[in-house]
């Protein structure tokens, strides 16, 4: 019974040894593995590349090439006919006016929610249907804030990838 028991412990074990792994590249340039062939993205299953014990050296594929809807690397370059260096086409001032823009803009709905806000804690005299109308309002308005804040937040990603330096403010 007990050398029953082992060949069949042995038998288990060499089958959980032959795992297979598989190997990709994401348009990002990223390395991804699974060891599931289902998990693979569809598109990425023609450049797969498959790993197991046969194999002990798995080789990585090679990175593809970029494709045409990819977006650029921004990166610095100098302007040919002044001094000052551009990121991605634009000066260092552009990008902080585009960013005071962009927080100027974050303030007032910020300066409007917490005057919303404190209007609804404090309702006094006002109508069940007005603090409903305000309700709705703070909504809309917390809502539009969210947007903005992703454009913000687009803009820095922007910026950063262009070679900038900065910090996101909250």
């Amino acid at each position: 019974m007990k050398t029953l028991l082992c060949l069949s412990f042995m038998l288990l074990l060499t089958t959980l040894s032959g795992a297979e792994t598989y190997s990709w590249i994401d348009k990002n340039g990223t390395y991804n593995f699974s060891d599931d062939y289902n998990s693979v993205p569809k598109k990425y299953r023609k450049s797969i590349r498959r790993h197991g014990d046969d194999d002990n050296t798995p080789t990585l594929p090679k990175a593809p090439l970029p494709e045409k809807n990819d977006k650029p690397v921004l990166k610095p370059v100098i302007a040919a006919d002044s001094d000052k260096q551009l990121y991605s086409g634009k000066t260092e001032a552009a990008w902080r006016k585009e960013f005071e823009v962009q927080e100027t803009e974050l303030k007032r709905l910020e300066l409007l929610l917490d005057q919303l806000q404190g209007t609804i804690k404090k309702p006094g005299s006002l109508s069940r249907e007005r603090q409903s109308e305000l309700i709705r309002e703070y909504e809309t308005v917390r809502l539009e804030y969210k947007d903005k804040y992703k454009v913000y937040s687009d803009l820095i990603e922007s910026a950063r990838k262009a070679g900038l330096s900065v910090e996101i403010k909250k």
